[in-house]
């Protein structure tokens, strides 16, 4: 495994200085950290650029209290933590790794993950990290600083998007060729790292993301994709209120995803989670899922309806 910091390290020491370092910055964005976060922000349509980061970077320096969008200010208040944090986790690489590889096996099988990966620490932006390509992710430390007992979950939940995949990933598209496309494939993703982030035992207490309070509004998030499936494909009446009536942002896809990986993980251990590891199959999974808890004779969050409708795909 393969820990790269230089630029967070970079970032750190644009705050130590009195002023803004114009040659420090040039060094920080040809990084291959800051090289991944701009395409990782450009693929979820961002308006993230050079110049915008140089201006965020400049309030922060100044002591702005304008409401700045990257998250440096996390970087100046805890340099020192997040320093002494990096040093801890270059010291003790090979034990993270054999950590993360422990985790990971719990629910996928370690022969889809490079035996050579690369974690990118960095800092900036607001999300806790991210997977761009196989066997390599990105974890941003500076967002961690006030949560630092929650790196090595999110690290695992990372960890778990770099695999190798037999399906390509699919991007956000919420036209009404691919809205259900996108939510289908990204509950299961998002839901089976989750599971690998918080395990089958639901070890997120404390964590503000992905809360307990988020997890205990499952079934309406649940009632918000049957309105939208119902709407949009029984009733064929397509609509942005209909799809954004779910995902006003990304959580639910994380909660319900968590809950749907939960009861596939259950009913066969890491074998209930095949179908999704390798293939991506987003389909089967739903119907797996579906099938389990109709012989149970247990709701699943759907109506009958919804649930004949996926059933049928």
């Amino acid at each position: 495994m393969n820990l790269r910091f230089e630029g967070l390290e970079t970032l750190i020491q644009i705050f130590e200085e009195d002023s803004f370092n114009e040659e420090l910055f040039v060094e920080f964005i040809n990084c291959e950290q800051f090289k991944g976060f701009i395409e990782h922000e450009k693929n979820l349509h961002r308006q993230t650029s050079e110049e915008s980061i140089k201006s965020c970077l400049k309030l922060t320096l100044a002591g702005s209290g304008a409401k700045e969008t990257y998250g440096f200010n996390y970087i100046a208040k805890y340099k020192s933590q997040i320093k002494d944090k990096i040093s801890e986790l270059r010291n003790n690489s090979k034990e993270i790794q054999q950590v993360l590889r422990e985790r990971i096996s719990r629910y996928a099988p370690l022969d889809i993950y490079e035996d050579n990966f690369t974690i990118h620490i960095y800092g900036g932006g607001w999300d806790y990290g991210f997977s761009e390509k196989d066997g390599e992710c990105y974890i941003n430390l500076a967002l961690l600083a006030d949560d630092i007992e929650f790196l090595e979950d999110i690290m695992a939940h990372e960890y778990y998007h770099s695999r190798r995949r037999e399906a390509e990933i699919q991007p956000y598209d919420f036209t009404k060729e691919n809205y259900l496309k996108t939510f289908m494939y990204h509950i299961m993703e998002e839901g089976v790292a989750t599971l690998v982030q918080f395990e089958y035992e639901k070890k997120y207490d404390g964590f503000a993301f992905i809360s307990k309070e988020r997890f205990d509004k499952r079934l309406e998030y649940f009632q918000n994709l049957d309105n939208c499936i119902r709407e949009c494909e029984i009733k064929n009446n397509f609509s942005n209120e209909a799809v954004f009536g779910y995902f006003q942002d990304s959580i639910p896809n994380y909660i319900v995803g968590y809950y749907i990986a939960q009861v596939l993980f259950q009913e066969e251990g890491k074998g209930g989670l095949e179908l999704w590891n390798r293939n991506c199959n987003y389909v089967d999974s739903f119907k797996k899922y579906i099938n389990i808890l109709r012989c149970k004779g247990l709701g699943s969050g759907f109506s009958m309806e919804v649930e004949d409708y996926i059933l049928g795909l």
